[in-house]
């Protein structure tokens, strides 16, 4: 099965983001949900050289493709970093249209500034309507503002070379220099079905997940984290993984119990258990779940999620059996970074980016 330009140019788009974000992880960041967003350069990228819906295939793409390579697909991380990408682009695109079309003129700094601010903003929401009940949490938006200025200009400044570049190089298209293998693997490669037992207890576990969401009782938390709890002993799964997700949370579980404690004065420690319950189950929850169903299997599911745009599954079936290729190239250009001049870096980024577009 050949694929077209235009869907090659989408992978291609989404594995140099999914390689950017799965290397930013590995980075500390200090402030809770705010990073330096490497993987948004993509979406700006996109949005500027092929249009918002493409920079919204992309953002959905990498976003699930690393998750799924990662291990923390529909986990609290993949969730926040999910649905504010996708806002992110948005009103990145919006800008960019009114940019183009009004009298209100913004720079690719601006878009970007835009667009990292405004992602930051909506994690913090999505963790208040999602999680925390306590608008206490909203303390942190001054926080999370002034770091998405800094990571906007970063990234935009990168941007700005990049663009550049590829003028001086009259080049557009990112799909024409690295034409994987594995971009033809649907002709050789069998994705494996689930069973219908598989298909049944996945029903009956995303039953589990909704009663998290609705039960609002110490008890009846209690009772499910411990049946999740024993599940995932019974199964034999890596407790590694578990407490390396738990830690991943850690700062949303210390904000939704103090946060009660200290702000509420009446029954405060009983919602701050609740909330804290609530986050302990979802994580034990995709934890089981990303090691009990395969990579190819969450490809699959997502195949048949995607039944109204058979491109999109197709896309994402690709990236997914293209990126350990991708990324082992990837992260062999850019380790000798780490010797490089801080002031040289965005620099070096530039080029190393420029070779994939």
């Amino acid at each position: 099965m050949e694929l077209n330009s235009n869907t090659k140019k989408i992978i291609n788009l989404i594995l140099i983001a999914s390689s950017l974000q799965i290397l930013e992880g590995f980075l500390p960041h200090p402030v809770p949900a705010a990073r330096l967003g490497l993987a948004n350069l993509v979406s700006l990228i996109a949005i500027v050289n092929y249009g918002t819906k493409t920079a919204l295939q992309v953002v959905m793409g990498r976003t699930i493709v690393s998750a799924i390579f990662l291990g923390t697909f529909l986990s609290i991380p993949f969730i926040l970093s999910f649905l504010s990408g996708i806002f992110s682009v948005l009103v990145m695109g919006g800008v960019f249209l009114v940019s183009s079309y009004s009298f209100l003129k913004f720079s690719i700094l601006g878009i970007s500034v835009f667009g990292a601010v405004f992602h930051n903003i909506s994690q913090i929401f999505l963790v208040y309507f999602l999680f925390i009940k306590n608008k206490s949490i909203l303390l942190l938006l001054p926080l999370l503002v002034v770091s998405g200025v800094i990571s906007g200009v970063v990234i935009g400044s990168v941007a700005i070379l990049i663009f550049k570049k590829l003028d001086e190089k009259k080049s557009v298209g990112v799909w024409n220099k690295h034409n994987y293998k594995s971009f033809t693997f649907l002709e050789r490669k069998h994705i494996p079905e689930l069973k219908i037992s598989k298909i049944i207890f996945l029903c009956f576990m995303l039953v589990v997940l909704i009663l998290v969401f609705f039960v609002n009782k110490v008890f009846c938390l209690w009772f499910l984290f411990m049946f999740l709890i024993f599940l995932y002993f019974f199964t034999r799964k890596n407790f590694s993984r578990l407490f390396y997700n738990f830690k991943a949370v850690l700062w949303i579980l210390l904000f939704s119990f103090f946060l009660q404690v200290l702000t509420i004065k009446t029954n405060g420690l009983i919602l701050g258990l609740i909330f804290v319950l609530k986050i302990l189950n979802i994580v034990v929850f995709t934890s089981w779940l990303s090691q009990y169903y395969s990579k190819e299997e969450f490809i699959f599911i997502l195949q048949k999620l995607f039944f109204f745009d058979k491109s999109f599954a197709k896309i994402l079936a690709v990236s997914f059996y293209s990126l350990p290729e991708f990324l082992h190239d990837f992260k062999a250009k850019i380790d000798w970074i780490k010797n490089s001049n801080i002031k040289e870096i965005p620099n070096i980024i530039s080029e190393i980016l420029l070779d994939y577009f």
